[in-house]
């Protein structure tokens, strides 16, 4: 359990120091293959390909706390 807390905290200071240093994630949403569309006044939006990135990303994650937890 201690890993993971360190883990987590490691993660939590790297958020951090990118929040500090004001970098630009304007590109996040507007991947070639987000969806946008619009009729009238409604609007459809949906991030197919935002979402696939950030679910292989917290796979990543998953699969290297479970390699941590393991030792």
């Amino acid at each position: 359990m201690a890993k993971a807390f360190i883990v987590f905290g490691i993660f939590l200071t790297l958020i951090g120091i990118l929040m500090l240093y004001k970098v630009n994630f304007s590109w996040i949403g507007k991947l070639p293959g987000d969806f946008f569309g619009s009729v009238g006044k409604a609007k459809i939006y949906f991030p197919f390909i935002t979402c696939l990135l950030a679910s292989m990303i917290l796979s990543l994650f998953s699969y290297l706390f479970a390699l941590f937890k393991k030792k």
